[in-house]
């Protein structure tokens, strides 16, 4: 819900002229669609259950999937490789038409004895590390190449502190 109402708030302070909402478009707590553009922005909460957790994803052909609090996301070990191996599926067909395909995750640290936070953890030892020299490569393919032989699975790493997510001391404190 909060990640539905932060891009209605962003959608909301744009100029009325860049947005061409329809009858056609939905508007709820789950998701947002803009159909002038063939958009959605879709939610998934994770599942207790086994068979939930793999079929989560399934049947979409999700351009960019983004997962919030990965290491505290129940089963996520399950719903996780299910769900972007459908990504995985679209890529190919989605790139050749120019449309930016990709997995975020954002979490903040997890357990290590949780089975989620030991998860999230192996994804993140998997990643390349973020450095500003990722800014000098010469093109798309270059970073490819760089992914392959660097990272254990295509991924990148990127670590903020609070300050760089525009928090204070005083935010800090009090978490």
């Amino acid at each position: 819900v909060e990640s539905v109402n932060r891009l209605k708030d962003i959608r909301d302070v744009l100029p009325h002229y860049l947005i061409k909402q329809s009858i056609n478009d939905t508007n709820n707590k789950e998701g947002i669609t803009y159909a002038a553009l063939n958009n959605a922005y879709k939610t998934f909460t994770a599942q207790s259950e086994i068979q939930s957790a793999i079929d989560q994803g399934r049947g979409q052909s999700l351009a960019i999937t983004h997962w919030d609090e990965f290491a505290f996301y129940k089963m996520n070990w399950l719903s996780f490789p299910a769900a972007t191996a459908t990504t995985d599926t679209a890529a190919a067909q989605l790139k050749a038409t120019g449309v930016p395909v990709c997995n975020i995750i954002t979490t903040t640290a997890g357990r290590l004895d949780e089975k989620r936070g030991k998860y999230a953890f192996k994804i993140r030892s998997q990643c390349l590390q973020f450095t500003e020299h990722l800014y000098d490569l010469k093109d798309h393919d270059e970073l490819e190449d760089l992914l392959i032989k660097n990272s254990e699975n295509q991924m990148i790493y990127i670590e903020f502190g609070y300050k760089q997510l525009g928090k204070d001391d005083k935010w800090f404190n009090k978490v």
